[in-house]
């Protein structure tokens, strides 16, 4: 048996709900020596009957089961010591890798034999603009971990035999701060080094259920408080408790907004940092490094009195320490918001109402501009990362949308970039254009067309487009339709092609709506419908394109394209006619309703593209929703195909 290059170490537990998007992101690593070490920790769920399919599949799966549960520390443990390969990579089973990620960090760590521990920058699951970006340098990592850790746990490659060697595994008496725990006691060894790639290479996710995540915290911060007195006492440090919570101030930093700063606890602040680098230089065993540990001070330092209080007294303390920078541009921030608040008052007082009013509404539309504007900048520089589409599966999962005029330069291109940069990846992704549109095709969509975007070119069937020339080239492959003006997050597809997993012939949609009837068993308008359903499968689900569907082959009734009739039913409402051939479509679907929902979707808060804008009178918003234009083709379709009120019948029945 040969010996693989990395073994990739995950424990899970309970872990159904996202686990299938976590193990693709393995298997679909560019980097393919490695062995797949899981730990299933006696769950409850589907998990373990999960992980079995996929290791019949992929021999590359080595799946054990603990037999009752030992927690993520134990089996870590238990995982070290089963892993063949000499490089051990994290991941958790909720989490998400990047196609890169392993390819990334072996190659470093081939590159640095000095380097024990090697973690990524990450950004957050469902928050893709929140990036957590890491030290790089092993001295900077160091000088950190005296707050907190810097090394994200799962993000992480390292070396087995170092840390058994020097830290004999993790210590299950400290959970959730085993990690934090981990790396600490190996930065306090000198031939342990550190590093941490600045690239974002996985994705990460935060349960942030008020109260769940509030136990989570407080139990984490109350193990990391351990970790930070061990981080301390090896420094010959035993603070006082007025001292510890100093430290805990400036570890936490921006975070405790909540809590009421006085001027002692300010000065304490001051003293326990001038002792703690003192201490930190010139400790007997292991001395930090002078300058980046004072770096890191100086940073905490600031970074506490900028957050802690809007009072100038805070901001004049900050000059007091020896770990301030003086500089022009801080007192010209100070001198800034002292004139805007006066500023503010005078105004307030002199201005009429309405005027003030105008004032703060484009005030607000200018931060949206800008808010606008940042995100297209963030979303443009993924392109040089984005890795190229496969396009090599049979049948072939293609997401198809189409764009037009100035859309195809103002949204369409950023839309498209978010649907490359999906963690798991379809294998097309195809823009249909009108044929009278190509002048508009702007020069940026040449970078996309390198990383696997298709443009193809059709007749002007309006929003139709989308969707039926796909299903005219592609009758035998699976579809799945986007809009041109939506911000895709990166699990959209994976979450897509996980569901449709469980039910292959389903259609499957992250976002839909309710129909509702009256007492006299009619159609309710469909603006009194109820709006983003969480989950269900009923006769009443109605399926909204813009948020996303997976089509399956052969799930529609054999009118879709029939251009002049979709034309003469429904000219402005694409969604009530795939709708209508979805359920019309009796041979395929025989009784059973044909729409499955993604639990907890992409349904509400879409994130549009271009938000600096009101709805124009000629959108098609405000025809098919403020005019009435849903209702008037969907009573034109449903008269065309009278066999869709048998189905309504059965929503009425199970209402009423």
């Amino acid at each position: 048996m040969n010996i693989p290059a990395v073994t990739v170490l995950m424990t899970a537990y309970n872990a159904e709900a996202y686990l299938v998007e976590a193990v693709e992101s393995i298997l679909a690593q560019t980097f393919t020596d490695f062995e797949f070490l899981i730990i299933d920790d006696a769950s409850t769920d589907k998990t373990l009957d999960i992980l079995k399919e996929y290791a019949r599949q992929d021999a590359r799966i080595r799946l054990f089961r603990n037999e009752q549960n030992m927690k993520i520390a134990a089996s870590l443990n238990k995982g070290l010591a089963l892993a063949a390969a000499p490089l051990i990579a994290r991941m958790d089973a909720d989490d998400v890798s990047f196609p890169n990620r392993l390819e990334k960090q072996f190659a470093f760590m081939q590159e640095h034999s000095d380097i024990t521990v090697c973690g990524t920058a990450l950004s957050i699951y469902d928050a893709p603009d929140e990036i957590w970006t890491p030290p790089t340098e092993h001295g900077a990592i160091r000088a950190k971990l005296l707050f907190g850790s810097c090394v994200w746990h799962p993000t992480t490659m390292y070396r087995k035999e170092v840390i058994s060697i020097y830290a004999g595994g993790y210590d299950p008496s400290l959970p959730p701060a085993e990690d934090y725990d981990l790396w600490a006691r190996l930065s306090m060894k000198s031939s342990v080094r550190f590093a941490n790639l600045p690239e974002i290479l996985f994705r990460y996710r935060i349960y942030r259920v008020a109260d769940e995540y509030k136990k989570y915290s407080e139990l984490k911060q109350q193990m990391a408080n351990l970790v930070r007195r061990k981080l301390l006492r090896n420094i010959g440090l035993l603070p006082t408790d007025k001292e510890f919570s100093a430290h805990f101030d400036l570890a936490m930093g921006r975070t405790l907004s909540n809590k009421i700063f006085r001027f002692s606890d300010m000065w304490a602040c001051k003293k326990w940092l001038s002792k703690l680098y003192t201490a930190a230089i010139n400790a007997e065993e292991l001395v930090y490094e002078r300058e980046t540990l004072k770096s890191e001070m100086k940073s905490r330092w600031k970074m506490l009195c900028k957050h802690s209080s809007e009072g100038t007294v805070f901001c004049l303390i900050y000059f007091c320490s020896e770990f301030h920078d003086f500089s022009f541009e801080l007192f010209a921030r100070l001198l800034k918001r002292t004139a805007k608040n006066i500023l503010k008052r005078i105004l307030k007082s002199i201005l009429p109402v309405e005027l003030q009013k105008k004032l703060r509404q484009q005030q607000k539309n200018l931060r949206e501009i800008r808010i606008c504007n940042n995100k297209k900048r963030q979303v443009i520089s993924l392109i040089p990362a984005l890795t190229p589409l496969k396009n090599n599966n049979v049948p072939q999962y293609i997401v198809s949308l189409t764009s037009y005029g100035k859309r195809l330069a103002k949204t369409a291109p950023y839309a498209i970039i978010t649907l490359l940069n999906q963690t798991v990846k379809p294998d097309r992704i195809i823009l249909w254009v009108a044929n009278e549109d190509k002048k508009d095709i702007p020069v940026v969509m040449n970078k996309l067309i390198a990383k696997g975007l298709e443009i193809r070119f059709c007749d002007d069937i309006k929003s139709y487009k989308k969707l039926i020339p796909a299903l005219e080239a592609f009758p035998n492959d699976y579809i799945i339709t986007a809009d041109d003006d939506i911000y895709y997050p990166e699990n959209w597809f994976a979450n897509l092609l996980s569901k449709h997993k469980e039910n292959p012939k389903k259609i499957i949609c992250h976002r839909a709506h309710r129909i509702k009837v009256d007492e006299n068993r009619r159609l309710l308008p469909y603006t009194e419908w109820e709006g983003c359903i969480n989950e269900g499968q009923s006769e009443s689900i109605f399926p909204t394109g813009g948020a996303g569907n997976l089509y399956p082959p052969q799930c529609f009734h054999q009118d879709i394209a029939k251009r002049e009739l979709f034309m003469k039913l429904a000219p402005q409402a694409d969604d009530i006619w795939f709708w209508a051939m979805a359920v019309t479509n009796k041979e395929y679907f025989n009784e059973e309703n044909p729409y499955v929902i993604i639990k907890n979707g992409y349904s509400h808060n879409l994130q549009s593209i271009d938000t600096t804008h009101e709805k124009k009178g000629d959108t098609l918003y405000n025809y098919n929703c403020l005019q009435g234009g849903n209702d008037e083709q969907l009573n034109s379709v449903i008269e065309w195909y009278p066999q869709i009120k048998d189905i309504l019948k059965k929503i009425t029945l199970e209402v009423f």
